[in-house]
């Protein structure tokens, strides 16, 4: 019998925490220009590429702290960090 992974239902609840991170990192990976946007000035990307991605101040506050980011995974990597800290 193969023993659940923990990790990957801790990370489940994690996540659900932050649902509109959720759907801001989904975006900007199906979408390069938004990505683009989001690593190069992220409060103009959040404001006006893709304002009907809704977040929360903290969650706001959040994608807008992530900086120096290569890349969107970089991006999602940055952020995940952060909010396990």
């Amino acid at each position: 019998m193969v023993e659940p992974d923990e990790s990957r239902f801790t990370n489940a609840k994690f996540i659900s925490r932050y649902p509109g991170l959720e759907r801001l990192i989904c975006a900007a990976l199906a979408d390069t220009y938004f990505a683009t946007a989001l690593i190069k000035d992220p409060e103009r990307a959040l404001n006006r590429v893709a304002p009907d991605i809704h977040l929360s101040p903290t969650e706001y506050h959040l994608a807008l702290t992530v900086t120096n980011a290569k890349d969107i995974h970089d991006y999602a990597a940055r952020l995940y960090t952060m909010l396990k800290t």
